[in-house]
């Protein structure tokens, strides 16, 4: 068996903002930041705020034709 370590490419938030929380949870503006951020507000002057994290892995080392029988991911935060 062989193991391949990958680290993070990117880490960032996807966040939306409208009046309604519909419109939010669909209008996105992204950015690769070393700051994830989930979770939902809603501010009674300015509507909804929508927060979705994300984390981007390079695979490109793994051949197509891998198969792979578990995987570890592991968080840390400041």
């Amino acid at each position: 068996m062989t193991t391949l370590t990958v680290n993070a490419s990117a880490t960032g938030t996807i966040n939306g903002h409208d009046a309604t929380y519909s419109s939010a949870r669909t209008t996105a503006d992204s950015g690769a930041t070393w700051i994830v951020a989930v979770g939902q507000i809603y501010d009674s002057e300015y509507g909804y705020y929508c927060y979705q994290g994300f984390i981007q892995f390079d695979t490109s080392d793994l051949p197509d034709d891998a198969t792979i029988s578990s995987v570890t991911l592991k968080i840390y935060s400041d």
